[in-house]
């Protein structure tokens, strides 16, 4: 463990950063704007998947062991494990939450109360004093709150990880174990969410919202092999 800590901070060292309390700024909110991105898609992918889902139980016709629908099982369950793994992902060129989470940590004295109160109107400057308090620290940000986000971060990414990385990203030669539930994967959906809102909060000064969703579940409506038959 202290050899690979001590690797990490060797990888970190050769590596260019900014120089001005802007730049980390500027960077950490890039990083964030893309994270958001991709967990706004997930959360998508899930709401898409959780209404399939309720429709097909939801017909009592409708054979539960069809191929079809164990293949969409598998495929979204290796889907949410690859995107969970790369909210994990500790690589230096990886714009993942875990990273942006240890830069932040590493440089906590970039951000200030002060400084975050400043992006708030006036009369409402009371709230974000008491957002950043609850959230972050009394004055400077709490790097023993940062670590437990790594570590919640973390808790989840190993559940998948393994999943991930050898029988997803590639066959491997040894048995894949059971997969993770819908239970574990929604569990680490919904900390993943929490903690992007906070961040996005934290760094953009608004926290992240889940979209309106427009209606596809006409696809639905007809047979569709029905309609093939028709032509």
């Amino acid at each position: 463990m202290a050899g690979s800590k001590r690797r990490r901070q060797q990888q970190k060292a050769r590596r260019r950063w900014p120089i001005t309390r802007q730049g980390w700024i500027n960077r950490w909110r890039k990083s964030m704007l893309r994270i958001r991105d991709r967990v706004t898609e997930l959360w998508v992918d899930r709401e898409v998947y959780r209404r399939y889902r309720e429709i097909i139980e939801s017909n009592s016709a409708l054979p539960k062991n069809n191929l079809f629908f164990s293949t969409l099982r598998n495929m979204y369950v290796s889907h949410v494990a690859m995107a969970l793994r790369t909210f994990g992902d500790t690589d230096l060129r990886s714009y993942s939450l875990h990273n942006l989470i240890e830069e932040i940590h590493d440089h906590a004295n970039q951000i200030t109360r002060a400084r975050f109160v400043r992006r708030w109107p006036t009369q409402q400057r009371a709230i974000g004093e008491n957002i950043f308090r609850s959230n972050w620290g009394r004055h400077r940000l709490n790097k023993t709150w940062l670590k437990r986000d790594i570590k919640a971060l973390l808790s989840h990414y190993r559940i998948v990880k393994r999943l991930a990385d050898k029988f997803v990203a590639h066959d491997d030669r040894r048995k894949a174990r059971k997969l993770p539930t819908y239970k574990q994967l929604d569990s680490a959906l919904d900390n993943i969410f929490e903690m992007v809102s906070r961040y996005c909060t934290l760094l953009l000064g608004h926290a992240w919202g889940t979209p309106n969703m427009q209606k596809w579940t006409g696809v639905f409506e007809r047979p569709w092999l029905a309609i093939e038959t028709e032509r």
